[in-house]
C-alpha cells in the first residue's frame, strides 16, 4: 500500500510529534513543579516563620546574658524553651521542605530519563 519511503516518512513524522508532545508534557511538569516549589517555600517557610526564627536566635543570647547577671532560671527557662520549639519546629518545616524538593527533583529526573 505505501512505500518503503512513505512509511518511513509517516514513521519519522510520528515520531517526532510524540517527542513534541513528550517535551510540551515535562515542560508542562516543570511550570507545575516550580508552582509547587513555591507553595511549599510559602506554607513552610513564610515570612512569619523567618521572623520567629530570628527572634529565637536572638533570644538565646539575651537569656543567656539575663541568667549571666543574676536572674533566677525561672524567669529564663520560658524564654529558652519558647526558643528551642520555635527552633525545633523550623527544623521540621525545613525537614518537610527538603522532602518535597528531593521527591520533585526524583520526578523530574525520571522524567528526563525517560525522555532520552
Amino acid at each position: 500500500m505505501y512505500s518503503e519511503a512513505e512509511l518511513a516518512a509517516r514513521i519519522a513524522k510520528e515520531r517526532g510529534r510524540a517527542y513534541r508532545e513528550l517535551a510540551n508534557s515535562i515542560r508542562n511538569l516543570a511550570e507545575g513543579a516550580y508552582t509547587t516549589k513555591e507553595a511549599i517555600e510559602g506554607i513552610y517557610v513564610n515570612n512569619g516563620d523567618r521572623v520567629r526564627l530570628v527572634a529565637a536566635l536572638a533570644g538565646i543570647p539575651a537569656a543567656a546574658v539575663t541568667l549571666a547577671s543574676g536572674a533566677p532560671a525561672y524567669v529564663v527557662a520560658p524564654r529558652l524553651a519558647g526558643a528551642a520549639f520555635t527552633l525545633l519546629r523550623a527544623g521540621v518545616r525545613v525537614r518537610a521542605t527538603r522532602d518535597a524538593y528531593v521527591s520533585l527533583r526524583e520526578v523530574l529526573e525520571e522524567l528526563s530519563r525517560m525522555a532520552i
